[in-house]
């Protein structure tokens, strides 16, 4: 599976996870609301100029780490292809945890990650929205750490696919919840809890992208039976717009 062949797939993921939420939603948001029209601006300038930056940043310290030649680098190329996968989500989902985590604790990537979590509505395609360098700079923590490790090219696709399909879901309008799957995996009310405004912990509650062991291991997992009551931000100084909201973490420190 090739990057362009995952991206149609992921957009017809986009859609019809869209369709769904109009079909079954659990809140109604018309199609002309604001929050679809903002979410429409951010794909254009996400997915259409800053992927294609990240995806060079992202390639060029590949290719530097395959360059230097690492003897230490553990090598699982000949692993079976089901025990790689586990491997790179497991190692995948604890990077990305304390990647997440950080950018609440930390208040200078708190001013970029603010944007992500500036709808007070969740939609598949809210996951457009995120800042450009707050992906800079995690995307190239997590390459060099994971660079570390030698998976199948086969692999590294197949997972970042699951786990950006995952990423729409969890953001979906969808009521598809349950108490089984919720054991392990982040389930889309586990993640209305992320973004709600009540914080069951000090920075907020569920890091964790596709599997919650994460949050279960270090203390940070809160779930519940009834979705939170407002999600968005307690902070009436966030600006609106896109423009506005690219530049404010330039102008805007603190929490």
């Amino acid at each position: 599976m090739n990057y362009l062949s995952e991206q149609y797939i992921l957009i017809y993921l986009v859609i019809i996870l869209t369709i769904l939420e109009f079909l079954f939603p659990r809140v109604k948001i018309k199609i002309t609301d604001e929050h679809f029209k903002e979410d429409a601006k951010w794909y254009v300038f996400n997915e259409h100029i800053v992927k294609n930056f990240l995806m060079f940043c992202e390639s060029s310290v590949v290719l530097y780490l395959s360059s230097l030649n690492l003897q230490n680098r553990i090598v699982l190329t000949q692993q079976n292809i089901i025990l790689q996968i586990v491997l790179f989500i497991m190692l995948n989902q604890f990077v990305g945890y304390w990647l997440h985590r950080l950018s609440h604790t930390s208040d200078f990537l708190w001013q970029f990650h603010k944007l992500h979590h500036s709808p007070t509505k969740l939609t598949a395609t809210t996951n457009y929205r995120f800042s450009w360098i707050e992906e800079i700079i995690g995307g190239t923590i997590a390459v060099v750490v994971i660079g570390l490790f030698q998976f199948s090219e086969s692999v590294v696709s197949i997972v970042f696919f699951i786990l950006r399909g995952h990423c729409y879901f969890a953001h979906s309008n969808l009521n598809l919840n349950s108490k089984l799957l919720s054991k392990v995996f982040i389930m889309p009310r586990d993640h209305r809890w992320h973004h709600s405004k009540e914080k069951h912990f000090k920075y907020g509650q569920n890091f964790g992208g596709l599997l919650n062991i994460c949050d279960r291991i270090f203390g940070t997992y809160y779930s519940s039976e009834v979705d939170p009551k407002e999600m968005g931000l307690n902070d009436e100084g966030y600006p609106n717009g896109v423009i506005k909201r690219i530049i404010y973490p330039v102008f805007k420190d603190g929490r």
